[in-house]
């Protein structure tokens, strides 16, 4: 075989990998999102101009299931030129019958071989004898391949997906550096608690920070008041992945912080939602509430509630609207077992936990999407009386705080922490240094810092209370002793 039919061979093959790998996305659109395709060189025209169309039709138009009405209407919006390649190509018969045959499964395999063919047609580029030595390498994966040419062509390799490291001198950029840090741009998004901020110094972009606490202690809560309001108040979208609540009842919360911030007598509590028949300055108070949400721009508060938990699901939901909707702050409550799973407790089901916490971690870091986590938990039953909390504290899964930058723990203050007769009294100092006098008749919770690479451990946050109301106010800061467990 010559090398012109040999080149075109491959073509074929190539060929084939790619049409089958658009035709998936044409039947699963969602797939679209788990798949970078911007280093991805498609060799057959017909090909890349079905995938063109159809990034178009799920990016812009938000399309979810293609049909051909839908499709047919887009092409016909288009210009003549664009209609005439379509018909050309086969329109839309073409993707029906791909459809029907194609399997959706087999995706990863796809665009990999795609890859792959980019790399044997990179090395014939650069004069490697891959005819002559094509017993030796037909058979090697894209990372088999990498190893094989690491030495001779490295530069084959920067646009696929294996990861594009880069050693710098790190004495350089340094005004960079401070220049950013000047003008506000290395400051993470802030928590409404301004003592909570002090400490954690802002959520930022690229890093997953965690909320533990016991179940019932109000985690959805803390994490309504302090972030999701937050995002609501700085005009930033987010979404929230949540595998326990439904939507009723965040749009709850939502509303009773409206009305108790915005009229601080009113006094309305949640539970009134469980007992219906408002009155009518009750209804008054709820109707302004939703009309003032919905005045807010469409989609700033997305919600998404899982029937059953996967942390698949979860990478997908990030992907999808971290590249389609821009949004840079993702709330997951809560993190737990795959409901799939096949481990039993007891088992490894930590080791998937953990597993699980790094693969979001490298979907969601800096050097990829470069988005934002709030992912809660729930912390050990076991040491459900601990004074002092930290990481012991999440149980045989505590290693999944390893890829987080800040893990918070909040439990309540106890009846002899709030006595001021009592040997247990905890010492609370506002920010001028003076003790405050805590309630007994009132609900404190204390924040603890288990880890966090943008501020200190060592100090701990008491917030008063109201989860009845949704309602909190900073109240000062601590120093618990270890060893007072």
């Amino acid at each position: 075989m010559n090398k012109v039919d040999f080149v075109r061979k491959l073509m074929q093959q190539k060929g084939i990998n790619e049409s089958n790998f658009v035709l998936c996305l044409y039947s699963q659109p969602d797939l679209y999102f788990d798949y970078d395709t911007k280093g991805l060189k498609f060799h057959h025209k017909e090909w890349k101009f079905y995938y063109d169309l159809l990034e178009s039709l799920v990016v812009k138009r938000g399309v979810v299931t293609m049909d051909g009405i839908t499709v047919e209407a887009y092409v016909e919006s288009q210009e003549q030129e664009f209609q005439d390649r379509y018909n050309q190509y086969g329109g839309y018969e073409i993707i029906k019958r791909g459809i029907e045959i194609v399997e959706t499964s087999n995706v990863d395999t796809y665009y990999r071989e795609i890859q792959r063919y980019n790399v044997l047609f990179n090395l014939i580029k650069f004069g490697y004898p891959v005819q002559e030595h094509w017993d030796e390498i037909a058979k090697k994966d894209l990372q088999q391949l990498s190893d094989y040419f690491e030495s001779k062509m490295q530069d084959i390799f920067l646009n696929t997906t294996l990861g594009n490291d880069k050693v710098i001198d790190l004495m350089r950029g340094m005004d960079k550096m401070v220049v950013k840090a000047n003008e506000g741009k290395m400051a993470g998004l802030p928590l409404t608690s301004k003592l909570m901020n002090g400490v954690q110094n802002g959520l930022r972009l690229g890093n997953i920070t965690m909320l533990g606490a016991h179940s019932g202690v109000g985690k959805s809560f803390m994490t309504v008041l302090q972030h999701v309001i937050g995002c609501i108040q700085q005009n930033e979208p987010i979404l929230i992945i949540a595998n326990e609540e439904d939507a009723d009842k965040w749009q709850q919360e939502l509303l009773t912080f409206y009305i108790n911030n915005k009229y601080p007598h009113a006094h309305f509590n949640k539970g009134r939602f469980y007992q219906g028949e408002f009155t009518k300055e009750e209804l008054a108070m709820l109707n302004k509430g939703v009309v003032w949400y919905r005045s807010i721009r469409d989609n700033l508060v997305r919600f998404v509630s899982m029937n059953q938990f996967s942390m698949n699901k979860t990478i997908s939901l990030i992907k999808q609207h971290a590249k389609a909707y821009d949004i840079k702050y993702f709330v997951l409550d809560t993190m737990k077992l795959d409901n799939d799973t096949t481990e039993k407790v007891g088992d490894n089901s930590w080791l998937q936990m953990q597993q699980n916490m790094v693969r979001l971690y490298n979907t969601i870091k800096e050097s990829n999407l470069n988005v934002h986590v709030w992912v809660t938990t729930q912390l050990s039953k076991g040491k459900a009386n601990s004074r002092f909390l930290d990481q012991s504290n999440i149980g045989i899964a505590k290693n999944i705080v390893d890829v987080a930058s800040s893990v918070m723990l909040m439990r309540t203050l106890t009846n002899y922490e709030k006595d001021p007769k009592s040997d247990s009294k905890l010492i609370v100092k506002d920010s001028r240094g003076q003790e405050v006098n805590l309630n007994p008749d009132e609900e404190y919770v204390i924040i603890f810092w288990a880890k966090n690479r943008q501020g200190s451990i060592f100090d701990q946050v008491v917030l008063k209370v109201n989860r009845g109301e949704n309602t909190f106010r900073d109240v000062g800061t601590c120093r618990l002793d270890r060893d007072l467990e």
